[in-house]
């Protein structure tokens, strides 16, 4: 019997019982989401683009950037620029997560689905009123029409 399962991705346990623990949900779903870009595909990089991450996570572009800045200050995500595109990989050294993590200057997360709260972890649903909340004030012209 294989010990590799067909169609699958497999995950290296330190991910699992180091990194896991010490990310908030946001953070994981990219590192997991660079797991499937690479070992699901047998490589150990990925030019990743971030229409790719968007796609893939549900989170939004702004918050991306945020989050793989994160990573890459922390020493757990590796990011080479080149000019057809940010090639990322995953630093599994042990040890890596000496930086201690720091907790978002934001609550909550928002996604394409919903808002992620980083506290709970809990991913909401939008409803009109969330809605309602979420969307910018339009910039309306308050002049008068001329006559």
């Amino acid at each position: 019997m294989s010990l590799l399962i067909p169609n699958s991705t497999q995950v290296p346990n330190y991910l699992l019982d180091e990194v896991m623990p010490s990310c908030n949900p946001a953070e994981w779903k990219v590192i997991s989401f660079i797991c499937r870009k690479t070992f699901g595909w047998r490589k150990t990089t990925d030019r990743i683009s971030l229409s790719q991450f968007e796609e893939g996570t549900g989170l939004s572009r702004k918050w991306l950037v945020i989050i793989l800045d994160r990573l890459t200050a922390r020493g757990l995500l590796q990011r080479d620029k080149t000019t057809k595109g940010d090639v990322y990989s995953l630093n599994l050294q042990s040890g890596v997560l000496s930086t201690p993590v720091q907790e978002p200057k934001w609550c909550t997360e928002y996604t394409k689905t919903g808002v992620l709260s980083s506290k709970t972890g809990v991913l909401s649903t939008p409803t009109k009123e969330t809605n309602t909340k979420l969307r910018k004030p339009k910039n309306r012209d308050t002049r008068p029409a001329a006559s």
